[in-house]
């Protein structure tokens, strides 16, 4: 290894070595995709030992009217979202790829505030409920074009549904597009984004449950992730749940494979048109500013949202709602940690969230993620290093209930780990790791004071992530224990006290937001230093 980097070289030979954990763990994913078609086949209910039953499942799956509404309101969903992140995080991803990288990368955190996915359940019920009149309501009823707030969740279930799938991809989506944009790979950048929205849909299912309630109203925004879930963790019916998932994969994947092949005709008929050419020009800059807008619009909700942890709770009834609280207080503060102190153990889930899960997912970490980070950082670019993404599809089969009992990792930070194998995060992760190898090695001269701070910096970055895991993702559905759970379930508790809490809640909001601010400054600082020491030769991320 000393003799690659001393004389600058990426080798692709070398880092295959470096993949070895990844191999094995998708060889894993694939066993478990492997038993979930198996699962399909037979009546189990994680009782009694599985009975084969052919293809029982499947022939029930097409006679429930309700399961076709769900696989239809599927479709329609991704295939709506599809079209709206094309305009809003796509095409300005594309765009902004262009722009020198510390405004790029700007812009790409600008697009996470946006999609703050834990958030938004009561961001919309802010602006939609109808008891406590909503934003929405109170600018209609103060201007007297209503008389009677509207129910918008009633009325508007599948749009709301869709809107938040939208914001909850939006993200992820513009990231991954920018980052290959930026090396050069566009078309295989849009590829996997275009087939990374699926995923996404399915990962976040509870968020929109969460907000348009499980079942919705006459089923109409209840999709693939409500129906499955059901019948796995309420009916304890697993042979069927998975009939209906491996339906719904097989009808996503045929959908990602058409979009790819019209995103694949579009790249064939415009790739000889110059990167310079107005209309290009025209549309990135068209869609760029209304995805700007959006940010700005979202943002200003997201901020009137936190502002209502200085709201008393008889301003919170009163019309109109303004911006900024009328007489600002802190009681909300005092009053969430009397709750917290009555209702859960705060202290323990402090530790919890900032503390041991991010010590429990070091193992991933030093097993998989930076062994996957610093092969791809010594590889060339070449076709077995875009092939060698499709290893890290499996993963998405590694987690799971039924995979989590198996392993006998309920109620246990083990479970954690589980979780992070099989999300949107590991690959965030593993890109942290190849920026770091290609900003410290790539046409560097070895230097101890580089060295360190690349290691700072991807350690800071594992604090970090695993923080962020800890705060804002949910235990549930396999950890039981209060005394195991995060910060994200107490946030759930209190949200679930309805509008009465929702000052409350909008505080503890704040503090989650302000504990996730405190430890990415680190990183964030580090990756600034890198930059800045290398900004010659930032160029090499495009090659």
């Amino acid at each position: 290894m000393d003799k690659v980097l001393k004389k600058g070289q990426i080798n692709s030979r070398f880092g295959i070595l470096f993949q070895i954990p990844v191999f094995l763990v998708a060889t894993f994913g694939v066993y478990k995709l492997i038993e979930m078609l198996y699962y399909s086949l037979t009546k189990f209910n994680m009782i009694e030992a599985p009975s084969f039953v052919g293809l029982q499942n499947y022939s029930n799956i097409f006679k429930d009217d309700v399961i076709g509404i769900c696989l239809s309101n599927t479709a329609s969903m991704v295939c709506v979202v599809a079209v709206l992140l094309l305009f809003s995080a796509i095409l300005p991803a594309l765009f902004t790829a262009r722009l020198k990288l510390p405004f790029g990368l700007g812009v790409m955190g600008a697009f996470w505030l946006v999609s703050l996915c834990a958030m938004l359940p009561n961001l919309f019920n802010m602006i939609f409920s109808g008891d406590s009149y909503g934003m929405i309501n109170s600018i209609l009823l103060s201007g007297g074009i209503i008389t009677e707030p509207i129910a918008f969740k009633e009325v508007y279930t599948m749009e709301l549904a869709i809107i938040i799938m939208w914001l909850y991809c939006l993200a992820p989506v513009f990231s991954v597009t920018y980052i290959a944009a930026r090396m050069k790979h566009s078309f295989l950048g849009t590829a996997i984004a275009v087939c990374l929205i699926p995923v996404l849909m399915y990962s976040g299912g509870n968020i929109v449950t969460g907000v348009v309630g499980a079942p919705s109203l006459d089923y109409s925004a209840d999709w693939l992730y409500t129906i499955f879930n059901d019948y796995l963790m309420v009916r304890y019916d697993v042979g069927f749940a998975y009939a209906i998932l491996v339906v719904g994969l097989i009808m996503l994947s045929v959908w990602c494979l058409i979009a790819c092949a019209i995103a694949f005709g579009a790249w064939a008929i415009c790739k000889n048109v110059s990167s310079e050419h107005r209309v290009f020009k025209v549309l990135g800059l068209v869609t760029f500013a209304l995805s700007m807008f959006l940010t700005i619009v979202a943002s200003y909700y997201a901020v009137n949202y936190l502002l209502k942890a200085f709201v008393p709770l008889d301003e919170l009834f009163t019309l109109p709602n303004g911006f900024l609280p009328k007489k600002p207080t802190f009681e909300n503060f005092s009053n969430l940690f009397q709750m917290l102190g009555s209702e859960a153990p705060f202290s323990q889930i402090l530790i919890n969230s900032l503390v041991a899960i991010p010590l429990a997912l070091t193992i991933v970490y030093y097993l998989v993620v930076l062994p996957s980070g610093v092969g791809f950082g010594l590889f060339n670019v070449s076709t077995k290093q875009r092939l060698l993404l499709l290893c890290f599809v499996p993963f998405l089969f590694v987690g799971g209930y039924l995979t989590i009992s198996q392993l006998g990792m309920l109620d246990t930070y083990s479970a954690y780990m589980v979780k992070f194998l099989s999300s949107i995060t590991l690959w965030t992760t593993v890109f942290v790791v190849y920026l770091a190898v290609r900003l410290v090695f790539n046409g560097q001269k070895l230097r101890a004071k580089n060295l360190i701070i690349g290691i700072f910096f991807v350690l800071t970055s594992f604090y970090a992530i695993g923080v962020i895991r800890g705060i804002w993702c949910s235990s549930n559905g396999v950890v039981y224990n209060e005394g195991l759970k995060t910060w994200r379930d107490i946030s759930s508790l209190i949200a679930a006290g309805g509008v009465a809490r929702i000052n409350i809640a909008a505080a503890n909001d704040m503090l989650m937001i302000l504990a996730t601010i405190a430890v990415v400054i680190i990183p964030l600082a580090l990756l600034l230093v890198l930059y800045l020491s290398y900004r010659k030769n930032t160029e090499s991320l495009s090659n």
